[in-house]
Formats: C-alpha cells, structure tokens, sequence
C-alpha cells in the first residue's frame, strides 16, 4: 500500500515487542466489528489497532485483509465479517507496509525497524528476517509468481530478494525515497525525492526515463501502462506511459494526498486525503464518483479488493472501514465516523439557510450537534434533548462558506453523521 507520511509525523514508538511472530490475536479482547449498511456508508469498521493504520492491502480472493500500524503490529481480518484473524508481533517499531502472496498463503511487511519480514499467512509463523536496509522499509510485494520479493527503504535502495533463501539478487541505489513503486514485470520503477522530483526509471540499466515535479507519491497500474501520481498541490494525475502525457486529473482534495491506488481494471483510482476523506474517480470521465468522510482524523491509506466493488481504508483513529463502491455516487449523502445504533439526517441536505437536523433510533439525554468543515473545525454547535429516541432542531448555515460540512450527533455514548452541502 503506498502510504506518505511527512517527517513531521515520525513517531517514535518505545514497545518492547517480542522477536518471534505470534499467530494469535494480542492478549486483551479485540472489540468486535461494527457492521453497518451498503452504499454511502462503511460496510464494515475494524477496531484492533492501537496507532495510526498506515497501509491495507487486500489477498487475490478478496476474503483476507492485512494492514500494518504505528502500533508495530501486522494484523489480518475476514474482509467479508470484520473478524480479527491474527496479529502478528516481531517489528521492533512502527510497521508501514504489507502485502500477500498471489496465492495467499505469504504475508511480506516492513517497516521502521529496517526489516521485512515474511509469515505464513495461515498460522502467523515468522519464515524470514530480511534484514534489508538501512532506513525505513516503505515499500514492499511478492513478483515473479511469489517466487521474489521486493523491497524499497528512505535509505534510496530498491531490492530483489530470492523468498525461497532470503539471498539478494538485486539492488540499485537512487536518490532519497519516499515510498517508491515497481512494475508487476519487475523492469521499470517510479520514486520520489523529499524536494517533490520524481523519475520513471528503466532498471535494466537503471537510466532514468523520465523525471517530474512536485510529486508525493504514485503507484502503477496491473499492466505497468500508468501511472497515478499525487502532486503537492493536492490534486491527483494519471499520467499514460506509452504517451509521455497525463490523460486524467482529479481535483476535489482539501489536504494533502497520502495515498493512491488503480483498481484491478485500471478504470479508477482511490485517494486518501489529510482531509480526512476517501474519493473515488473515474479515469475516462475525470469525474468523482464516490466519496466519504472516512475518517476522524487523517486517512492514511486506501485500496480497492480485487474485484473492485470494496475500498479498504486506515486512517489516524486508528480504524480500518471497507466502503461499498460499486454503485455509490457523489449526491449520497456520505456517512459519518461511526453509526452505533442511531441515524441522523439533515433536511434539505443541500441548503443556503435553515436546515433540520433529525435524530433517530437514540435514547432519552442531551444530544451534541457539530457542524464541521472538511478542515475539522467546529463551525456550529448545539446541546438539545433528544425525548423518545428521537431529535428534531432546526439550524442556520446562511453566514457558512460554500462547501461540504459534516453534521455529526453524539447522543448516550454513540456518534452519527450526516453530509450538509451549503451553496
């Protein structure tokens, strides 16, 4: 998973982890998923995590989920339910990337520690230590039918390891990587500096092809045809490698991008936004297609299954949500953080005057309503009392800027959300 995390977040984590893998979950109860309904809303949301979730990645069937976390743990969970599979312990500190096996059975992480390691994916056993860097391991994948692994490090290297040995069987040198990517045929890569220089580089004899600027971070598509790019300025390019030009850019991003993926198909791409937002767009038309506020606090990272009608995301509140994307679009309203037993509404949705916040299905008590930009800041607030499980107070956003508001609920220890488009 392609995650940028600027240096000002490099947390230092003082966890004295075990060395061995272990191939159960940690020893105190995991909460259990929070399963909600299809459409706008989080199909699923994963608590587990006890730090920022900074990369998921889904195995080839879809059913599996591996996502790592400033908690130095690698933790896998049935896409499908939620349910926590294992939690695999041996990074010494935050761990970043992860990846299965195509044929599922192989799990391949990395991390601040300067390893990667591989484990089996059914039981959690620890295989191989690679101990391959000399910085953070950003990125890493299985290539060559499973039979090699890469690896890539802050410290400039890209490399080749033979999984069945653990031997090196390749390794170039750039300059300082952020989080850099391979072709699926191992032949070209593309990586970006700290100063936003980006190149597309030939590794055969490791010539640099091209070079860009004002890059974060970008990621091949499955035929190594494109690549999709965020830039600084926060929008998001996919630039066609046969024809040296971009043939696609997406604007809508309020913060800065950490994360960008293709579908299977390479029809769409997903972005993860400091704006705490998930967004899906369409290549061909250019147009947004899905979008939630995903998160409560920064989305770090998002990917698509490979059947494409799921995006997985992980965000700085420590969760994992799996949205529904097969048919959402951006007039749906777009759920909030969490709805823990009650629903919120806002009437009309789309307003440049009063409007009417409607709770249902919560008890009797206070209820505290926020609206909120997609900056975080609390622009409106109001206690009123919920009576019968149910809220109706009427609001004002006729003095509001322009623009995509959240209005969330917190009512008896449970929070809703609801989306408010002022014109």
């Amino acid at each position: 998973m392609k995650i940028f995390l600027s240096c000002t977040i490099l947390l230092c984590l003082a966890l004295a982890l075990p060395a061995d893998a272990q191939d159960d979950g940690d020893s105190s109860p995991t909460p259990s998923p929070t399963v909600l309904s299809t459409g706008p809303y989080p199909v699923l949301t994963l608590p587990g995590h006890r730090d920022w979730v900074t990369s998921v990645a889904f195995d080839e069937t879809g059913t599996r989920l591996v996502s790592t976390s400033y908690d130095s743990t690698v933790r896998t969970w049935k896409a499908l339910t939620g349910d926590s599979i294992l939690t695999l312990h041996g990074h010494r500190h935050e761990t970043l990337t992860a990846a299965y096996s195509s044929d599922g059975s192989l799990i391949v992480s990395g991390g601040f520690d300067h390893t990667a390691r591989i484990w089996s994916a059914e039981n959690g056993s620890l295989l191989m230590v690679l101990a391959t860097h000399n910085d953070r391991v950003t990125s890493v994948r299985f290539l060559h039918h499973d039979s090699v692994v890469f690896t890539a490090s802050a410290d400039g290297y890209l490399r080749l390891w033979d999984r069945a040995s653990g031997a090196r069987l390749d390794s170039v040198r750039f300059e300082y990587l952020y989080q850099p990517e391979i072709s699926s045929d191992a032949n070209f890569a593309f990586y970006f500096g700290g100063s936003g220089a980006g190149a597309y580089v030939r590794l055969s004899d490791d010539s640099i092809l091209v070079r860009f600027t004002n890059v974060l971070l970008g990621e091949f598509n499955q035929a190594g045809t494109q690549i999709c790019m965020a830039m600084k300025d926060t929008s998001i390019v996919v630039w066609d490698i046969a024809s040296r030009s971009i043939v696609a850019r997406f604007k809508g991003h309020l913060g800065e991008v950490y994360s960008v993926s293709f579908d299977r198909a390479g029809r769409r791409v997903v972005s993860a936004s400091a704006d705490r937002t998930v967004r899906v767009w369409d290549i061909a038309t250019g147009a947004q297609v899905f979008y939630a506020v995903a998160h409560d606090g920064a989305a770090i990272c998002a990917r698509f299954n490979p059947q494409g009608d799921r995006v997985a995301s992980g965000g700085k509140d420590r969760a994992i949500r799996i949205w529904d994307v097969s048919a959402s679009g951006v007039d749906a309203p777009v759920a909030g953080v969490r709805s823990e037993g009650f629903g919120v509404e806002c009437l009309p949705n789309v307003t440049s005057g009063p409007f009417l916040v409607r709770l249902h299905g919560a008890g009797s008590g206070v209820a505290h309503v926020e609206v909120i930009d997609l900056l975080g800041t609390v622009v409106r607030s109001i206690d009123a009392s919920a009576a019968s499980g149910s809220l109706n107070v009427w609001m004002d956003a006729s003095s509001l800027a322009s623009g995509l508001y959240v209005v969330l609920v917190r009512s008896g220890g449970g929070t809703a959300t609801s989306r408010l488009l002022v014109r």
